[in-house]
């Protein structure tokens, strides 16, 4: 799906969050923090209902860096597997803050694995 560093607000893309799209009933997000400690992300999700990682099944909920408030640690690894419940057609992840820095990345992938020829771009 991709890979996102640098700081993106709703207030850069015109008061707009922007949202990356999965074609499959799953994604895994692999954030890996860099050198410098920055504030981090915040993102919600949410699933078209049809036919240490942490496991999110709700249809709709947010995921996030784990550092609440405070900026996230350097050289920390997070793993989240987004797999709803109900069978999805595909599953939004909607930013609503993207704050990195050049040495951090936030890789979305296809599937339930990191797996670079499922990475979403």
């Amino acid at each position: 799906l991709g890979v996102f560093t640098g700081v993106k607000t709703p207030d850069d893309l015109g008061n707009e969050n922007f949202t990356v799209k999965s074609s499959g009933p799953a994604i895994f997000a692999e954030y890996k923090a860099g050198q410098q400690a920055r504030p981090g992300f915040l993102a919600t999700y949410t699933s078209a209902t049809c036919a240490h990682t942490l496991s999110y099944t709700e249809n709709q909920g947010s995921v996030e860096d784990g550092s609440g408030p405070l900026v996230y640690s350097p050289r920390s690894d997070c793993y989240f597997f987004i797999n709803p419940d109900t069978p999805a057609m595909g599953v939004a992840f909607v930013f609503e803050t993207l704050d990195l820095d050049s040495t951090t990345t936030l890789s979305l992938y296809e599937g339930s694995l990191v797996d670079e020829d499922k990475l979403i771009r």
